[in-house]
């Protein structure tokens, strides 16, 4: 037990020099050295505060040393210890403490007297001689008036960060309200400069609004794109020669006729899906996100098949290649129900 408890006082010896070193290094260098430097301290604190801890109580409940502590050295130590995290959350925070020095000086006298209290316990010559008092003095004053140091300051700082929360959540409303405000308007005014496009605007000119996140800009696109003169031959022509997926998967919102030149050019678009999906997951599971892709399309290509559009070859190219590299799972069987119930809704 000597032995282990001069170790550990060896060791706290050494981690109370090397954060008292780290503590002046915290905001010397670049972002990445200091983060490193607040790490190590950070690391090299907790170890040091958990060998004093262990320290005290073998002083207190072993019988090797006859100088005990007394019981309030436990309120004395939780309350240099909570100064300690302080002073140092303080440094470590881009806070300005001025002087800034007093919370260095705090945080490095709160471990170093503490120490010395500890080392007055375990060595027996002070005990001996009778400077268990003197020991005592000499040790705690200098500990608590150093712990009273960064108190204020932090303290100060919790408080002020209760009413940053409490003021954030304050104008967390009002500022939703703005945004949505300012969005809808946004919206408003996409939404006018759609329904000026005229009769004779190319298709593909207004596509990409079908995407646009509000549902409101989707539908004034939607509803603009079916008055346009031309759209069917120029939806024909970007599935044709562009595999503009994006008509297809807006194929039966757009008012068009399944004619042959409607019914290749989706069928191209199909049958270049399998390269859209994701490899197997680790696990090799058909994923949700894969069949949500395929929801996309579904409805189009149930509305081809329905008019007698024979889509059936790019399914079966589709299930033979892409989901034959998919675990049997049941999330794969419910899918591939979805594509024989889709094929089946084909139109002879």
């Amino acid at each position: 037990m000597l032995f282990f408890t001069y170790l550990l006082s060896a060791a706290a010896g050494f981690l109370t020099l090397y954060f008292s070193a780290l503590i002046f290094s915290l905001h010397s260098s670049d972002a990445a050295g200091n983060a490193y430097a607040q790490a190590y301290a950070a690391f090299a604190g907790i170890a040091l505060w958990l060998i004093f801890a262990v320290l005290l109580a073998i002083t207190r409940f072993s019988d090797v040393f006859p100088a005990k502590p007394a019981w309030w050295m436990l309120p004395v130590f939780v309350f240099a210890a909570v100064a300690e995290f302080g002073a140092f959350d303080i440094l470590c925070s881009k806070d300005q403490f001025s002087p800034a020095f007093l919370l260095q000086i705090a945080a490095i006298i709160i471990p170093v007297a503490l120490l010395i209290r500890i080392l007055c316990l375990i060595v027996p010559v002070v005990h001996e001689r009778g400077l268990d008092n003197l020991a005592v003095w000499i040790t705690t004053v200098p500990l608590l008036l150093a712990a009273v140091i960064p108190y204020p300051p932090y303290v100060s700082r919790q408080m002020q960060s209760m009413r940053d929360a409490a003021e954030s959540r304050r104008v967390a409303p009002v500022i939703a309200a703005e945004e949505a405000k300012t969005k809808t308007e946004e919206d408003n005014a996409l939404i006018a400069k759609i329904a000026a496009y005229p009769e004779s605007t190319p298709l593909w000119e207004l596509m990409p609004f079908t995407a646009h996140q509000s549902a409101d800009v989707r539908k004034a696109a939607l509803s603009k794109i079916v008055t346009l003169s031309e759209r069917q031959e120029q939806a024909e022509q970007m599935m044709n020669e562009y595999r503009d997926e994006r008509v297809l998967r807006e194929l039966v919102r757009l008012d068009l006729k399944p004619t042959t030149g409607l019914c290749s050019g989706s069928r191209k678009i199909i049958a270049r899906m399998p390269p859209e999906f994701r490899a197997p997951m680790d696990d090799g599971a058909w994923s949700r996100e894969n069949a949500e892709n395929f929801d996309r399309y579904a409805p189009s290509i149930s509305w081809l098949l329905q008019n007698g559009c024979d889509c059936t070859p790019e399914i079966a190219e589709f299930e033979a290649t892409t989901l034959k590299n998919f675990k049997d799972t049941k999330d794969r069987q419910q899918f591939l129900a979805k594509l024989t119930t889709l094929k089946n809704s084909l139109r002879h």
